[in-house]
């Protein structure tokens, strides 16, 4: 199921080299990143808990850790500046 909340494939675009920095290591994310940012959207354009978060978005538990990974290394903040960036572009504003 969408929700409007979801990412389009374009804003994907932009925060996918973001998100899926290699590291010595390898991978460090699975195959279902988008779909926990999809997640942390949803959790933000509607305010609901984390707990309350509908199944199909994976385990409540895999987003949140996330999210707070993301949050305390500053990678959600600067996701959240490129979408602005971008929904200013498309608006004919700058960025």
């Amino acid at each position: 199921m969408a929700y409007s909340s979801d990412l389009t494939d374009d804003q994907w675009k932009i925060l996918e080299p973001l998100l899926l920095v290699s590291s010595k290591r390898g991978p460090k994310h699975g195959a279902d990143l988008r779909r926990v940012v999809d997640a942390m959207l949803y959790i933000s354009h509607t305010g609901c808990q984390w707990r309350f978060l509908p199944g199909e978005f994976g385990p409540w538990t895999r987003v949140w850790s996330q999210f707070r990974r993301w949050s305390r290394n500053g990678t959600w903040a600067r996701v959240l500046t490129a979408l602005h960036a971008s929904s200013r572009i498309a608006l004919g504003r700058k960025p």
